[in-house]
């Protein structure tokens, strides 16, 4: 019998390439080649996709996604989200978000597959891997109503033995405060930590379980320069 855990209603609101006109002809999602490069549009200087990696866009927003071979930050391997930004702003901010196991950088699932696809309603990229028996898709969507809004639905199944999940979470990078966040408890406000967060030694576990709060909402905030 499989346990499948699913963490859904994650949204990130958007705040190098090769320069391109801008081009809004709705929904799309496709791997990167020389054959569809020249419809992405310019995602600014802080842009890291390209060849290879994994496009999407509903003609305002526009994503890129990190093809499994390219090593991403705290992996060696890709399936992460790099950039985001408003398709006619060239305002990409976006560092990356990596899906991370047991709160371990050693335990980030390393991406076997990825596809895309899209409609007259929404564009998809999923990105699926395994690790200690612990199965992981993540599937980026942009559609409905939220045209500012890209979804994130990430799904762990149990599908074989391996190393007990303890805890499970996605980690944003914003270094050098690329991104300033914003902490929120809306169920209880006096938890809020609003901009004083906590110091974080990234290396040392009992800082991060430390570090962690009841904050159900978190918004991080890009350069007033950048609209």
């Amino acid at each position: 019998m499989h346990t499948a855990i699913t963490i859904s209603g994650f949204a990130f609101l958007c705040c190098a390439l090769v320069v391109a006109p801008v081009d809004a002809r709705g929904f799309y999602a496709a791997q990167i080649t020389p054959t569809n490069v020249e419809r992405i549009p310019d995602g600014g200087l802080d842009a890291i996709g390209g060849l290879g990696d994994w496009f999407m866009t509903n003609g305002r927003l526009c994503a890129i996604v990190s093809d499994k071979t390219h090593a991403t930050y705290l992996a060696l391997h890709g399936g992460a989200l790099v950039d985001l930004w408003h398709c006619d702003r060239a305002n990409d901010q976006w560092s990356t978000a990596h899906t991370q196991l047991n709160l371990q950088k050693e335990e980030i699932p390393p991406t076997a597959e990825l596809t895309a696809g899209y409609s007259a309603q929404q564009a998809w990229i999923e990105t699926r891997g395994d690790l200690e028996g612990l199965h992981t898709r993540v599937r980026f969507t942009l559609g409905g109503a939220a045209t500012d809004a890209l979804s994130v639905t990430t799904t762990v199944t149990r599908q074989g033995q391996g190393k007990a999940l303890g805890m499970f979470g996605a980690i944003v990078l914003h270094p050098r405060a690329s991104l300033r966040p914003y902490s929120i408890d809306t169920t209880d406000p006096a938890y809020s930590l609003g901009f004083e967060q906590p110091d974080v030694d990234t290396a040392d576990r009992a800082s991060i379980l430390s570090s962690i709060g009841s904050t159900n909402l978190q918004v991080l905030l890009g350069s007033p320069g950048h609209r």
